[in-house]
């Protein structure tokens, strides 16, 4: 599972887009676009998998002023990535955003796989950012996946 050539990969990528993940990403998508107010920024997608949050967000924001940066810590995540979006003027690259050290140059992080994090991962994200950059965490409340470790019921907490 997770090689270069399994047969895990395929399911793994439609799996990426199917209709709950392409429905969440949208949602999100469209609800960051009617508050952020800029055409321009600097946006982080961490736990970026094949792209496709990156994809959606580039579909809103069409114009190159925006810079988007889809990152994951699976190296196959970004090959694929280059390949299902890569004429979408995104920088897909494998990174783990807990080595990022600085965080100020964004004006946006994203972060949509809030279930495979640790609770004080995602602090330390928001810890390490400007206090004016934005940030959009989802996650979900389907824990039947061992890698689910941040489920929650409900949007309130």
């Amino acid at each position: 599972m997770y090689g270069v050539d399994d047969l895990y990969r395929i399911k793994d990528i439609v799996h990426s887009v199917d209709k709950n993940h392409w429905d969440s990403k949208k949602w999100l998508t469209d609800t960051l676009y009617k508050h952020y107010g800029y055409q321009t920024g600097k946006f982080y997608i961490t736990g970026g998998w094949y792209g496709m949050m990156a994809y959606h967000i580039r579909q809103k924001w069409p114009l190159s002023k925006l810079n988007i940066i889809s990152a994951d810590c699976d190296p196959m995540c970004e090959e694929y990535a280059w390949e299902l979006f890569g004429d979408c003027d995104i920088d897909f690259r494998t990174t783990d955003i807990n080595d990022e050290e600085d965080l100020s140059e964004y004006s946006a992080i994203i972060n949509t796989s809030c279930e495979h994090m640790e609770q004080e991962d995602l602090i330390s994200i928001i810890e390490k950012k400007q206090k004016q950059t934005w940030i959009a965490f989802q996650t979900n409340n389907y824990k039947d996946i061992n890698s689910h470790i941040n489920c929650w019921p409900t949007a309130q907490v």
